[in-house]
């Protein structure tokens, strides 16, 4: 699959994806221990992302802040716009809708990281834009997916509203911790750990899987 896709010219993260279809239970049946290769799966896109995260410079924003604002909240708004429109023309309630086209109105920042990274282009002008325009997506994702997780129906309106504004809290709140120990901390340790590349790469890892697990911890 890596060599059709590098005959096609297209990202090698296309060919990972088809050919986790193709040999999974679900059509050729190569892969019979299902649990393990859930495990592995959940592993390999926590790491997936973290190495994506690093491509994610917030300091784009600032410095191409205008037109990855407008590129990025105009693009979510004309797209969720129009999707909910033909949602709503094809018999769906108005929340599926929602739900359809929030889900067609955000890009795949895996996918279009590696892609400009792949091609070289992450500090070209359409690539920084790109990038900004991601960024500007997942805030606005985050939000919406936290007002949804708490939007009043029946009986539970109240506790849904206060498990939003508490599960905001927390994000707020570890999202502070890991941005100060990235600062103040991580800078200091890594010029003694990157001396050796053994280390500097275990010490990733563990960094990587301490902050999915601390994330997880807090629900």
């Amino acid at each position: 699959m890596s060599y059709l896709m590098k005959l096609f010219k297209q990202p090698l993260i296309i060919g990972y994806i088809l050919a986790w279809i193709l040999i999974s239970p679900n059509l050729l049946w190569l892969l019979q221990h299902t649990e393990s290769v859930e495990l592995f799966s959940h592993l390999w896109v926590t790491i997936l992302l973290f190495m994506v995260g690093l491509g994610l410079n917030p300091r784009v924003i600032k410095e191409l802040g205008k037109p990855s604002l407008l590129v990025g909240i105009g693009q979510v708004i004309l797209t969720v716009a129009i999707g909910v429109w033909i949602s709503l023309l094809l018999w769906f309630d108005l929340m599926t809708s929602m739900y359809i086209a929030l889900a067609l109105a955000f890009s795949s920042t895996i996918i279009i990281v590696k892609f400009l990274s792949d091609k070289g282009t992450l500090d070209e002008l359409y690539g920084k834009i790109s990038i900004g325009m991601l960024i500007v997506q997942d805030m606005i994702a985050m939000v919406i997916l936290m007002v949804l997780s708490s939007l009043p129906t029946g009986e539970a309106s109240v506790d849904r509203l206060s498990f939003g504004g508490f599960l905001l809290f927390k994000i707020i709140a570890i999202a502070l911790v890991f941005y100060s120990i990235s600062v103040y901390i991580l800078p200091r340790v890594l010029k003694y750990i990157a001396q050796s590349q053994e280390f500097l790469l275990v010490f990733a890892i563990g960094w990587c899987l301490l902050c999915a697990a601390s994330i997880e911890a807090i629900g």
